[in-house]
């Protein structure tokens, strides 16, 4: 069945579950060894040896058993120095607890149409929150705005786009262990100032 299948670059747990999550996930991860994977090689110079065809688009393949010898040297394989695991990504979140309950179902429409409220401001500066109360989903948004003086930062400016540009390059640098965790940045120019949002 669908569900029994590991596919896609993340596995997701509907929010009712995220208690047991981790606990699943590390018996998920000791169920991935090699004798229990399926390989598959693509090259042409493996033609001659197809001697199959699938059904929708007559793709020429075949079926092979590994050695059990293989697959045991796989199981205990040597250590290699010059291989070794990452560094723990601190952006990848360790709590997936939510900081709020989800509104029943028949309020929803209201809850996603309420507008942020104004949480501080002053002459400079304004911030607005809206807490999430109808996905359930653990993961936030921020939107910052800087208003620059008029000209000062046009969409047609070169210097403006040059600035835009290299900031992004500084971002992607800088928070690139954050891209790897699912986040993202982006920085946009606009004439009346700069954009950002993560």
């Amino acid at each position: 069945a669908p569900e029994d299948y590991v596919s896609g670059r993340a596995l997701l747990f509907p929010p009712e579950l995220h208690s047991t999550a981790e606990a699943a996930a590390q018996d998920l991860m000791r169920s991935l060894t090699p004798d229990r994977a399926r390989y598959m090689c693509v090259a042409k110079e493996l033609a001659s040896r197809a001697d199959s065809k699938e059904q929708w688009y007559a793709t020429s393949y075949s079926l092979a058993s590994i050695a059990p010898q293989t697959v045991d040297s796989w199981l205990r394989p040597e250590k290699l120095p010059e291989y070794e695991l990452p560094k723990p990504n601190r952006y990848v979140p360790r709590d997936l607890s939510l900081r709020s309950t989800r509104v029943p179902a028949v309020e929803m429409a209201a809850e996603v149409e309420r507008p942020p409220m104004l949480a501080a401001e002053n002459s400079q500066w304004q911030v607005y929150f809206k807490q999430d109360r109808a996905f359930g989903v653990p993961r936030g948004n921020v939107r910052i705005f800087l208003w620059m003086p008029q000209g000062e930062l046009g969409e047609d400016s070169i210097l403006g786009r040059l600035w835009q540009l290299s900031l992004g390059d500084r971002f992607n640098e800088e928070f690139y262990d954050a891209g790897l965790a699912g986040f993202g940045i982006d920085v946009s120019t606009a004439a009346s100032g700069l954009s950002l949002s993560f």
